[in-house]
């Protein structure tokens, strides 16, 4: 087990501190620009979409140049069902409930961030896990 949290740290949690820096980024912005937690919180969670994805898909294709079809069809099988839960729902939510527990923005949407990342995570490692031992 120890291996394998090793490896999804390597694998996801590059992404997910570019993630988090843009979560607070444009959360942060927006609410500075708004004044409005619910409007922060999701563009905070297109923010997180931005940093995490542009990592995420860089990665892969770098690493398989010329096999656009392929790495698609590899991130849309390994994200794209949370992903649907995750943007729409799951992460604005967290985002919102943490801004408006904390009297500090940045360490409530950091909670409310870590907080969506464990949902995304349950079915994101899943499905990689099982695309794994079929490939």
């Amino acid at each position: 087990m120890r291996t394998r949290i090793q490896e999804w740290l390597l694998r996801y949690g590059p992404a997910e501190i570019l993630g988090l820096i843009t979560t607070l980024i444009v959360g942060l912005v927006t609410y500075k620009i708004s004044e409005n937690v619910l409007l922060a919180s999701f563009l905070g969670s297109i923010g997180e979409n931005i940093g995490y994805y542009g990592f995420i898909i860089g990665r892969e294709f770098k690493k398989n140049p010329g096999k656009f079809i392929q790495n698609t069809k590899n991130i849309l099988l390994e994200f794209g069902i949370a992903e649907a839960f995750d943007s729409v729902l799951i992460r604005p939510f967290f985002l919102y409930v943490g801004a408006r527990q904390f009297s500090d923005l940045t360490v409530g949407f950091t909670i409310g961030k870590i907080s969506a990342d464990i949902f995304f995570y349950i079915i994101t490692i899943s499905i990689y896990e099982i695309r794994k031992k079929l490939s």
